[in-house]
């Protein structure tokens, strides 16, 4: 195949199509696409094809201190959760619902960020809740959600969620 822009002869394998590609020469995202019938296909490929580009991207470090973070945060939520429960104060004290809301919402939103998974909604509106947690005496969250709100406001951070 060639390069959409520059013309540059590319390799690319059956298992490559339909993901992104970039050429070595000019650095153009494109799709690769099926052969097209007709079209000769070089024996030997030259060796300056790029691999696809990944569907998974590098986490930055601070990224993934919020995930950490937002993880933790999940994980100790759903422990208060399971104490009001166990302890029968949960049939008094009704708020240990939103405290199970927020563990489940953390633990899939830093989850996704850990993965590296793109798009990922910046876990500013879980920061926010865990703070809000402090109502379930929920002391470790409401350190957990501002630590990530601050670190949310960062460059690379606000960079990496799209600015948000």
């Amino acid at each position: 195949m060639q390069c959409p822009k520059c013309g540059t002869e590319l390799a690319a394998g059956d298992a490559d199509i339909g993901r992104q590609g970039k050429c070595a020469t000019c650095g153009t995202l494109f799709t690769i696409a099926p052969p097209v019938a007709g079209v000769a296909v070089p024996a030997d490929p030259p060796l300056v094809a790029q691999p696809a580009v990944p569907l998974v991207a590098e986490v930055p470090g601070k990224v993934q201190a919020v995930a950490i973070l937002t993880i933790i945060g999940g994980i100790v939520a759903i422990l208060i959760t399971a104490a009001y429960v166990v302890s029968c104060v949960g049939m008094l004290w009704l708020p240990w619902i939103y405290s199970l809301v927020l563990g489940i919402l953390a633990l899939a939103r830093g989850v996704k960020i850990v993965n590296g998974t793109r798009p990922v909604p910046s876990p500013k509106t879980v920061a926010i809740m865990q703070i809000i947690n402090i109502i379930n005496a929920d002391v470790i969250n409401l350190v957990l959600g501002i630590v990530t709100l601050v670190l949310l406001s960062d460059e690379e951070v606000a960079r990496y969620f799209g600015g948000a």
